[in-house]
C-alpha cells in the first residue's frame, strides 16, 4: 500500500514558519500515523497455520524467482536471441525498452486497488500471466516459425514480465508485512535469502 510520508519529511522547509502549536499538532498526527503503521506490523491475529502458509508462499516465490532469474534478464537474453535472428541493434534493444516502459504498472495498480483483499487476486493474476507468457514464448521458440513471429513474441514476453514482476513483488512484501508476526517474518527472511543464492547458482547451471 502507498502511504504518504510525514509532512516534515516531504516538505521540511514548511516547518520553519509554523507556530509552536501547529508544530505540536503536526507531530501528534505524525506520531499517530507511525503508531498505526506499527500496529499493522505487530498485531497479527492470523492463526499459526495461515502464517506458516504465508511464509511458505514467500519462500517458494522468492526461491523460484532466483532459480529462473536468467529468463528474466530481458536486456541480455532477449537481446541475444533477437540479435541471433539477424535483427538490428535497435530491434535487439526493444524488449529491454518495453520492459522498462511497463515498470510503472505496479504503482498504478497499487494506487487504484488499495484494498488488502485484492492482493490475492492480483498475485494469482500475475502468476497466471507469467506462466502463459512463458509457455507461449517457449512454444514459439521450439516450433520454429518465422523469425518475425519469434521477435514479436519476445517483445510481448518482455512487456508482460515488466508489468508483472513489480506487481508480484509488491504483493509478496505486503504478504510479509501483513500475514505474519515479526518473529516469523524474521525467520522467513533468513530462510528465503539464505536459500536464494543456492537456487540462483542451480538455475544458472
Amino acid at each position: 500500500m502507498i502511504r504518504r510520508p510525514p509532512r516534515s519529511t516531504l516538505f521540511p522547509y514548511t516547518t520553519l514558519f509554523r507556530s509552536a502549536r501547529n508544530i505540536s499538532l503536526t507531530h501528534d498526527r505524525d506520531d499517530s500515523a507511525q503508531q498505526a503503521d506499527t500496529d499493522v506490523g505487530t498485531k497479527i491475529n492470523l492463526p499459526e497455520n495461515l502464517q506458516r502458509r504465508n511464509s511458505l508462499v514467500f519462500i517458494l516465490n522468492t526461491s523460484i524467482s532466483y532459480a529462473v532469474a536468467p529468463v528474466f534478464y530481458i536486456g541480455v537474453l532477449h537481446a541475444a536471441i533477437i540479435s541471433s535472428l539477424g535483427q538490428s541493434d535497435a530491434s535487439s534493444n526493444l524488449p529491454g525498452s518495453v520492459f522498462q516502459w511497463m515498470l510503472p504498472i505496479p504503482v498504478l495498480v497499487a494506487w487504484f486497488w488499495r484494498s488488502p483483499g485484492s492482493l490475492r487476486p492480483m498475485l494469482a493474476m500475475s502468476y497466471l500471466l507469467k506462466g502463459v507468457a512463458g509457455l507461449v514464448t517457449a512454444g514459439v521458440f521450439f516450433a520454429g516459425p518465422s523469425s518475425e513471429w519469434l521477435f514479436r513474441t519476445l517483445v510481448a514476453h518482455a512487456a508482460i514480465i515488466g508489468g508483472t514482476n513489480g506487481l508480484t513483488n509488491m504483493c509478496m512484501w505486503e504478504l510479509l508485512g501483513r500475514g505474519m508476526t515479526p518473529a516469523r517474518r524474521a525467520w522467513t527472511l533468513d530462510i528465503t535469502f539464505g536459500l536464494g543464492p543456492v537456487f540462483a547458482v542451480l538455475g544458472s547451471c
